[in-house]
């Protein structure tokens, strides 16, 4: 008999705050217009302000602006000089200060490499889960907390500068064991190394106004996870979101309502009331999918075979807030919105000890390859094409992506396929 395992199945999901969204009790508005340019007196000739491509690496917006020569054109990567990146870089741009005046305000960065400070007005800005302003990490994201001083002065103005430091991590590798090198993003032989370590803000940044109110809530890190059953043709499925109150303390009761559709429409309506939140999980009551309702999410070279056609289907998730006190909340962004595939995926041990994996009861022939981005992290769509045509021509049936590149790689994607990372 085959040993089982366990494999719980999680549908990952990304939140996407909607661009340039307004309405509602909070505007979400994307930072674009950003200069870029080494921090002090640089002797290298690299000083003075370049356009910024954000989201990218700092390397990537001197590629853009034509201030570094092709790296991929014969020897050109030799002749940039990397001690140009050992100083902090500065990204500058400017916010309208409507915004601001009598607002709760907030700076989302989506990824930052590797260490980082901003300010606005020359205040400095804290993360808003330790108060922090030094924000430290490879490619990890931050929400930051805009205080009342760094509105001061602005109302007769109509602009407010924001200003981001970004610097490099710490690599002294050799000899082994030595404490000042970071925890970052390492290189092989046969691909070569970024000279600015890939600093820089990777993905998106935007700023986001909302109304004064005593309760501002963020709806986040939502998952679903399915029990599927090809048998009677079901699905159970269970939905759980991480609430968080953004000011701190005891917040009133609240309930946070879900929306799941399909492409035909509205599936079903999910609730979950809140007592008193300071932070938690919330899980909704599980429902079950049948008949036409029903559409399961298969790997892409098994969907043909299932009578399915195109990209395999998607389930909408809409949530979004309502007060069951007398004081209303106001949620970060209005809303959160992303997408879904009900799919379990299941594994166990044959008898001679080799890993079967199974989609949805399915089993699943797993063969594999390796996938590096671009050395400055520009990710096109014709490159991104390219490799899933690769996936397409069932040479391979899953990519190992780097952790830094899902983001983009979720946001970006117009094929679904399988892949595992």
């Amino acid at each position: 008999m085959c040993q089982e395992m366990v494999v719980e199945t999680v549908a990952l999901l990304i939140i996407a705050l909607l661009p340039g969204y307004v309405g509602g009790l909070c505007t979400t508005v994307p930072l674009s217009r950003w200069q870029l340019a080494p921090q002090g007196d640089v002797h290298d000739g690299s000083s003075g302000s370049h356009q910024a491509a954000v989201p990218g690496t700092v390397f990537n917006s001197l590629i853009q602006d034509g201030d570094v020569p092709d790296p991929f054109f014969g020897l050109n990567l030799k002749a940039v000089d990397p001690k140009q990146f050992n100083v902090p870089w500065e990204y500058s741009t400017f916010v309208e200060t409507s915004l601001l005046k009598d607002r709760r305000v907030f700076i989302e960065l989506d990824g930052v490499n590797y260490r980082a400070r901003a300010y606005l007005n020359g205040v400095a800005l804290p993360n808003l889960v330790d108060n922090a302003t030094e924000l430290v990490g490879t490619f990890r994201k931050f929400v930051l907390r805009v205080p009342d001083s760094a509105k001061q002065g602005t109302h007769n103005d109509t602009h407010a500068s924001l200003n981001i430091t970004v610097e490099r991590p710490i690599d002294n590798w050799s000899p082994p064991g030595n404490n000042s090198t970071d925890l970052a993003i390492s290189f092989m032989d046969w691909n070569p190394a970024p000279p600015d370590s890939s600093m820089g803000l990777w993905r998106e940044a935007r700023l986001v106004s909302c109304q004064q109110s005593e309760i501002l809530l963020q709806l986040a890190n939502p998952v679903v996870t399915s029990k599927v059953d090809t048998v009677q043709n079901s699905a159970e499925v269970t939905v759980s979101i991480d609430v968080v109150n953004l000011l701190g303390g005891e917040a009133a009761d609240s309930e946070v309502v879900c929306d799941v559709s399909n492409a035909d429409g509205h599936v079903m309506q999910v609730r979950a009331a809140t007592k008193r939140i300071v932070n938690t999980t919330l899980t909704f009551e599980s429902f079950t999918l049948t008949g036409g309702k029903l559409q399961l999410w298969w790997p892409w070279h098994m969907l043909a075979d299932r009578g399915g056609a195109g990209a395999p289907p998607l389930y909408g998730l809409n949530c979004s807030v309502t007060s069951t006190g007398k004081t209303t909340p106001v949620l970060l962004g209005n809303r959160l919105s992303t997408k879904f595939g009900v799919r379990e995926i299941t594994a166990n041990l044959t008898n001679n000890e080799y890993l079967q994996f199974y989609v949805n009861g399915a089993r699943l022939l797993v063969l594999g390859g390796g996938y590096t981005p671009r050395l400055d992290l520009q990710v096109g769509s014709h490159s991104r094409e390219l490799l899933f045509l690769l996936t397409r021509s069932k040479v391979i049936s899953y990519f190992i992506i780097p952790y830094h590149v899902l983001g983009r790689f979720f946001r970006e994607a117009t094929l679904s396929e399988n892949s595992t990372w």
